[in-house]
């Protein structure tokens, strides 16, 4: 989700983890109270890179190289409520995305240069208009296309 506008509050339910702070931070973290998605999922995750002319190209599948919990996340366990309280765009909430194999295929310039400006690339502009199956591309520096 991540260049989204999301103009709607999203749930926030007690998070035990999170201490007030001794100073003026927003809180500490005490990992070991922290809520987690249950599972040992090993993925097959590939990605391969290569150089091509003034190009860099990365292709794969979109799979994690390191283990994750079980996705959708499963009712009735302590990280469902901190998930379906989180809106999803193409889902009911964010405790109904799954992990699955993608198209991933990114070509970057093999020696990106910093903008004059900044400004968002056509493939985050999109997100939140697009479906989420539906392939898309972009003429930017960078293209993306998920499939």
């Amino acid at each position: 989700m991540l260049g989204l506008n999301i103009q709607h509050q999203i749930t926030k339910p007690s998070r035990k983890w999170i201490t007030p702070a001794p100073s003026n931070a927003s809180g500490i973290v005490v990992m070991g109270k922290k809520v987690y998605v249950q599972g040992m999922v090993k993925w097959k995750s590939q990605l391969k890179i290569t150089l091509s002319g003034n190009r860099r190209i990365f292709k794969g599948n979109g799979l994690p190289a390191t283990p994750t919990g079980t996705f959708p996340v499963q009712k009735n366990t302590a990280a469902y409520n901190y998930y379906s309280g989180a809106p999803a765009v193409g889902y009911k909430d964010a405790a109904a995305i799954p992990i699955k194999a993608w198209d991933l295929s990114v070509s970057l310039p093999r020696y990106p240069k910093v903008a004059s400006k900044p400004r968002a690339s056509a493939r985050t502009s999109r997100l939140g208009s697009r479906s989420r199956d539906r392939p898309t591309t972009s003429s930017s520096p960078a293209t993306t296309r998920r499939a």
